[in-house]
């Protein structure tokens, strides 16, 4: 196994077996998640800003929608419909 091991890299973890030597193909998860995924750890930084945005969008869009779906008392359709005839006069 020596041989292969080194040609494809990965590692046994019981390398003195004779059967059932449980060959790993990857030697750390940074490899696997990139193979399978294509995420690498250089990234962490901005995928964690990319959450962060999200979190803080969707926060901001349930508080606007809340207030102008349910707080306001003239639906924005309406108010909306009451400036276009306004300004045309």
């Amino acid at each position: 196994m020596g041989p292969f091991i080194q040609f494809a890299g990965g590692y046994l973890t019981n390398p003195e077996a004779a059967e059932g030597c449980q060959y790993c193909p990857y030697t750390t998860t940074d490899q696997y998640m990139f193979s399978r995924f294509n995420i690498a750890y250089t990234n962490h930084w901005r995928n964690l800003g990319i959450v962060f945005g999200f979190v803080a969008f969707n926060i901001i869009a349930v508080f606007w929608f809340t207030y102008f779906m349910r707080i306001r008392t003239v639906g924005v359709f309406a108010s909306l419909r009451q400036k276009l005839t306004r300004s045309k006069y």
